[in-house]
């Protein structure tokens, strides 16, 4: 068996990942998304998992499994030690990450909440949904229904009392101008419209939110 080459890996996965992040179809982008976190939140429990015993039961020996550089990229890469380049000074031991920070970094489950029908969306008028806890904006704009969460950015105002002329909202409270197509602000360099994810099962639009930030609204 060939000995594993980390950097003809890591580059080869970091290129699946890329063609997929540029597939023009939304749904597909969100599923691949959706299954890298799952490995992602599955690895990064084993790996600590195995971290914490060897760590318990020896920090010294800890030290030695993080010098295989393959081991050292995992615990790094999942953000369980500090970078290499930012460890303690010379001689200090290695911190592992603890259990709640753990538990903190995995992102919550992905899932889909019904939030109007087909017909409730119209061309240029905006439509303000409570869903789920997550205050939400949906617009058709041509032949698609875009969401976006109901709030100017970098403020608590909403937005559902804009005007929309030509696939631009004006805020009411700012005058920002941003466009629905895509969620980004128009009449200046500033943060765009968050972006929410979208899909249509039947005659129903559904909206994509992760558990963790409904539970917490």
């Amino acid at each position: 068996m060939a000995e594993p080459d980390l950097e003809t890996d890591l580059a080869r996965l970091e290129r699946i990942i890329g063609s997929f992040d540029n597939d023009p179809d939304a749904a597909v982008r969100e599923r691949v998304t959706e299954l890298i976190e799952s490995v992602d939140a599955v690895h990064r429990q084993l790996v600590w998992a195995v971290g914490q015993r060897v760590h318990a039961s020896s920090p010294e020996l800890f030290e030695s499994l993080l010098e295989d550089p393959i081991a050292s990229v995992l615990f790094e890469m999942y953000a369980l030690v500090a970078p290499s380049r930012k460890a303690p000074e010379e001689g200090a031991p290695t911190v592992l990450m603890g259990l709640a920070d753990l538990e903190a970094t995995i992102p919550a489950p992905f899932s889909w909440f019904g939030a109007a029908s087909r017909d409730e969306v119209r061309e240029g008028v905006l439509l303000a949904r409570d869903v789920e806890g997550e205050r939400v904006l949906l617009v058709r704009v041509g032949d698609g229904v875009h969401a976006y969460v109901d709030c100017c950015p970098g403020s608590p105002l909403t937005l559902n009392a804009g005007i929309v002329r030509d696939g631009v909202l004006l805020c009411p409270w700012h005058d920002c101008r941003f466009d629905l197509a895509t969620g980004r602000r128009l009449d200046r360099e500033g943060a765009g419209l968050e972006a929410l994810q979208t899909t249509v099962t039947g005659d129903e639009i559904k909206i994509g939110l992760r558990s963790r930030r409904v539970n917490a609204a």
